[in-house]
């Protein structure tokens, strides 16, 4: 990770593996101050969108949720996704990503991803 943009921003480039083949993603994640809330900007190998997501911390800045949206390419139809971001220690983050189905007090998340993150040593 490495701040950008006057330390405003910081930038997070991963690299891995993913179900046996090469995997690389990136975001830029900050904290909008007009809008009062985290913002993350996330791309991937595994597709050509761009994630844009919005949300909150815990009042210990450990636990960050935040949430966007995707077109699925099967059904055409709009997703919401959930993640969450939990500071494991200071040098390993795990990242939790829910697909959200249905709305309102129906809707089911089931989690499509787990990321464990660890710095890497220098």
């Amino acid at each position: 990770a490495q701040q950008i943009l006057g330390g405003r921003f910081v930038e997070i480039n991963y690299r891995g593996e993913l179900m046996g083949a090469p995997y690389q993603a990136r975001s830029i994640e900050g904290y909008d101050n007009w809008a009062k809330q985290y913002t993350s900007i996330w791309q991937d190998t595994m597709g050509t969108y761009t994630l844009i997501f919005e949300g909150e911390c815990s009042d210990d800045g450990r636990i960050r949720s935040m949430t966007s949206s995707l077109t699925d390419p099967v059904s055409d139809r709009k997703l919401k996704l959930r993640l969450i971001t939990t500071a494991v220690d200071p040098d390993t983050y795990r990242y939790e990503s829910f697909i959200v189905l249905g709305s309102g007090e129906e809707a089911e998340p089931f989690k499509n991803m787990e990321l464990v993150a660890r710095r890497r040593a220098e």
